[in-house]
């Protein structure tokens, strides 16, 4: 008897497999949401005055190539990165290549934690690495120079990327087939909660040591987890499933993934789709801040218009299927971030309306592909 079949039997989404999915891995995501997208306030870009002199102070001038700007003065009622270490002028591309810094991590995280995991087991792998995202997050507000701050940022960001890809699988892997698809929308759902918790915090805390610790905190609480969790079955199942010559089938590794030419065409078609989906995604959110007048309310409705796609993909997989629901979204989203290219400067509320529109399908598709890619792949490689 399989997994499924067994689950079947003994309950597809009884009190533990709740307890799982709502009292454990949901505040796992709307932390993860937090640490992934806090940049998106604390290296808010601010207004800010060059200060030449002390009667000669002059709105958003950086110097010229031989004298640059002795002393800026910021004009906001908030503190960033860009505040903390003038990250302004000519140095303010360092503020998005720190958010490139994580997203390498992330890039880099998820594809070590899946072998990882498929080697040792879901919950070895994913209990250590919530634990040490975990202490580096808390580091991270008490950095003392930009470079120390990337480095961590790059350490949360492969920490992340490997315990937020093995939570998923860890939760799909104790749900019945039916209840799959219902636990990607809960936990994107929560991503999305997560953003909108980051911005109403962030409104009333204006310094981003203190904000960044204060959404820090309560992931000490993780620490727990590796005694209240359970390992996947469907991992354990694989362990223990004897072949002829009375060896455990453990010999399989990335390499699986293009050894075979209906997986290799699986693969190629989902690592495409992926690199969209979060190229566009995280392109949306981490430059919300850019849209509309207010930093704040513009996250928060980034958070907030995704929680409809989620329940608008939801009942469109049970009708439509995976495949042509995904397409419909990523076309709706592609094209949708497309005409955002010609708008004129001036019509703001209309490019923020499309910007949502784009922000809502490209969440839906993302949801979508999170099912897809864990009902395509066996056990062993998933």
């Amino acid at each position: 008897m399989d997994v499924d079949h067994a689950l079947a039997e003994v309950g597809s989404f009884g009190y533990y497999q709740k307890k799982l999915l709502f009292l454990f891995i949901t505040p796992v995501t709307i932390f993860n949401a937090i640490q992934i997208c806090q940049l998106v306030l604390t290296g808010a870009q601010p207004d800010f005055s060059c200060q030449l002199s002390k009667f000669d102070i002059r709105p958003g001038y950086c110097g010229t190539e031989t004298h640059r700007c002795p002393k800026y003065v910021y004009n906001n009622n908030f503190t960033s990165i860009a505040t903390e270490w003038d990250l302004v002028c000519g140095s303010a591309y360092l503020i998005g290549l720190a958010t490139t810094y994580t997203m390498a991590g992330i890039l880099l995280g998820a594809p070590f934690a899946g072998w990882a995991a498929d080697r040792f087991g879901r919950l070895r792998i994913f209990a250590p690495m919530m634990a040490l995202t975990v202490i580096f997050t808390l580091l991270s507000p008490f950095t003392r120079s930009y470079y120390q701050f990337v480095s961590v940022r790059f350490v949360i960001g492969f920490l992340i990327g490997g315990e937020s890809l093995v939570s998923f699988v860890l939760t799909t892997e104790f749900l019945g087939a039916k209840y799959r698809a219902f636990a990607s929308i809960v936990l994107s759902a929560s991503f999305a909660i997560g953003l909108m918790i980051y911005a109403l915090v962030g409104y009333f805390i204006r310094d981003w040591r203190t904000l960044s610790l204060v959404v820090t905190l309560p992931g000490i609480l993780f620490l727990l987890y590796y005694r209240l969790l359970l390992e996947s079955p469907a991992w354990l199942n694989e362990q223990l499933t004897i072949v002829p010559s009375s060896k455990i089938t453990t010999n399989h590794n990335l390499f699986d993934l293009f050894r075979y030419k209906s997986l290799r065409k699986i693969t190629l078609v989902q690592c495409y789709i992926w690199c969209v989906n979060g190229c566009v995604y995280y392109g949306l959110t981490m430059s919300a801040g850019g849209l509309g007048r207010n930093i704040y309310i513009s996250l928060c409705l980034s958070g907030l218009v995704e929680i409809p796609s989620y329940f608008i993909a939801s009942y469109l997989l049970s009708r439509l299927g995976r495949r042509l629901t995904l397409n419909s979204f990523m076309l709706l989203g592609g094209a949708a971030c497309a005409v955002m290219l010609f708008l004129p400067k001036d019509h703001e509320n209309v490019e923020v309306g499309f910007a949502l529109l784009g922000k809502m399908s490209i969440s839906a598709s993302f949801a979508v592909i999170y099912v897809q890619a864990a009902e395509l792949y066996p056990t062993v490689i998933r």
